[in-house]
Formats: structure tokens, sequence, C-alpha cells
């Protein structure tokens, strides 16, 4: 008993030591490319929360979330790796040309709510609730 106790223990605190730990709402706490980032592409959002989030000993990860739950997750340099706009569309200068096109070609009067950069690419959600990955140069992965 006294070993389950002691793991119980140690899992809590082990979980608080990579909980988020929340800045103040100000762009100023970002990256120099993550403000860049906002500015140029959601300028009239608010910012809501940052969340800094430890992913390794060696790794953050800035998740932005501003009013109407947009959210972005930035790495340690700035670089934005997931836009999710909820039901809007993601700007269409973050989504590469390609992609843009296969969408528009195949799925007339849907549109892009979130993006993903992955290591071998991309995945895209519609507003319909369709997930379709594209590796890096745009191309539909099966």
């Amino acid at each position: 008993m006294k070993k389950i106790t002691l793991l119980f223990t140690f899992l809590l605190c082990s979980i608080g030591l990579f909980a988020g730990k929340t800045l103040p709402s100000d762009i100023e706490q970002l990256p120099a490319n993550a403000q860049k980032m906002i500015k140029t592409h959601f300028p009239k959002s608010n910012i809501v929360k940052i969340v800094l989030e430890e992913e390794t000993f060696e790794s953050k990860v800035f998740d932005v979330r501003f009013e109407g739950d947009y959210t972005i997750l930035f790495d340690h340099k700035g670089n934005w790796f997931l836009v999710d706009c909820i039901k809007d569309p993601v700007p269409t200068l973050l989504i590469p040309a390609e992609i843009t096109k296969y969408i528009v070609e195949n799925f007339p009067g849907d549109h892009i709510t979130q993006i993903e950069v992955e290591k071998s690419g991309y995945e895209v959600e519609l507003e319909s609730d369709l997930a379709i990955r594209f590796d890096k140069k745009g191309k539909v992965r099966f």
C-alpha cells in the first residue's frame, strides 16, 4: 500500500511539472516570429490566454487562445504549427497554394478551418469536418 501511495504521489507531482504556465495575455510574451504572424494574419483578434507548455525539457510550445476560441500553437522559435479557427476559414496566406487549389477544386463551398504542420506534410480540417493529409509538396496522402 505504501508503494502505491508513493507511486500515486510521484505521478501527481510529475503532472504538475509538465502543466502549462499561464503567461500574461500580451503579444510581447511571444517570440518575434509569433508576434509578426499574429499581427499579419490576425490583426483584429484579441488574445485571451497564452500558455507556455513545456513538451520536453528541451522544447516549449506557446498555446495562444483568442476571442472566438481560435487557437494557434507556436514552437519555441515562434513558428506556428497549428492554426484552428473553429468554423471560420484559416487565412489563405497560411495555406500552401497547392492545398488551397485542391480544396477549391474538390470541395467547392467548403473551406479549411484548421491546418497543422506535421513532419511529413500538412493535415487540414474542413468546415464539413473532413480531415485531409498532404505531403510537403501539397499532394494528397492516402
